[in-house]
């Protein structure tokens, strides 16, 4: 609520994402995250798309296949997010504990410097099933990072960052009105 407080406030203003024109990050990287979205134009998103999905057929045809009842289009708060994930164990990636796949993410180590379409590492799933938990981009969540502070959490790694922090465990905060190359985020649908 309070995002879309936000983009009310400033007129339902919308602007494009500050990378949306670069070729690396832009349209025509179909499949791949938006990044350079700061954490009050993601969670309005959300909060868009919650008010508006049911304009589309296709779109409520599914929906309500997936999830019958009421449900809630938001970010995640980290501990679902970490659910998703599949547990936050200390050494714990979403694809298991590493074993024989080494980087099965988008991080530093893949050397690719840019994002990456959420397909394209499959052997990187969580145990639910969900793609791109670790690395690709950092997840803005719904969350505060500490109580009492400005910096909102995000979660996953990213394609900037070593595998390490593509771990389940590892968590940064950054400021809401950051916008980086290396920060996206997940709509979820949650009971609600």
């Amino acid at each position: 609520e309070q995002a879309w407080q936000w983009f009310t406030k400033n007129g339902g203003v919308q602007r494009r994402p500050y990378w949306w024109d670069r070729p690396r990050f832009g349209p025509p990287r179909r499949l791949t995250p938006v990044v350079g979205v700061i954490w009050y134009e993601a969670a309005a998103y959300c909060a868009w798309l919650n008010r508006h999905w049911k304009e589309d057929e296709a779109a409520r045809e599914a929906m309500g296949a997936m999830f019958g009842g009421q449900f809630q289009l938001r970010l995640p708060r980290e501990p679902e997010w970490v659910a998703a994930a599949g547990g936050e164990q200390e050494k714990r990636f979403p694809w298991g504990d590493g074993g024989e796949v080494h980087y099965p993410a988008n991080t530093a180590e893949s050397k690719l410097q840019r994002t990456t379409p959420v397909c394209m590492y499959p052997l990187g799933r969580s145990p639910l099933g969900v793609m791109d938990m670790g690395g690709n981009v950092w997840e803005w969540q719904a969350n505060l990072l500490e109580k009492g502070q400005r910096s909102r959490a995000i979660r996953g790694g990213s394609w900037s960052d070593g595998v390490s922090f593509a771990r389940v465990a590892a968590r940064l905060g950054y400021h809401p009105y950051d916008d980086y190359t290396y920060i996206g985020f997940r709509v979820g649908a949650f009971p609600g």
